[in-house]
């Protein structure tokens, strides 16, 4: 029984540990796939066609290098329109209630 114990505990501790370092281990692989595709897709667009294809970084730090600071500040106001009231359920133009029977 204590072999039993011993080897199910074993296992499990193998299990959570895999799990961690999948966990760390993970997004670094997959950011490391996604950015080699990248170049390689990059590579392909400039032999084709001769022109430079940004990649994130490149396109943010483009941005922020020609951003201008002093745009102005945009507001839009529309005017105020007034809340009609909601009709209530029953008015006296509405008619009368009439109860009507099934006859056989």
């Amino acid at each position: 029984m204590e072999k039993f114990l011993g080897t199910l505990l074993t296992i499990l501790l193998i299990i959570y540990a895999l799990k961690f370092i999948v966990r760390l281990i993970f997004p670094w692989l997959l950011k490391r796939f996604v950015t080699r595709m990248q170049n390689k897709a990059n590579e392909q667009f400039s032999s084709m066609f001769g022109g430079q294809f940004y990649t994130q970084d490149q396109s943010e730090s483009y941005q922020n290098q020609y951003a201008d600071d002093n745009e102005p500040q945009i507001t839009i106001s529309k005017p105020h329109k007034p809340q009609k009231e909601k009709p209530s359920s029953y008015s006296e133009l509405d008619g009368q209630y009439v109860d009507y029977e099934e006859i056989k």
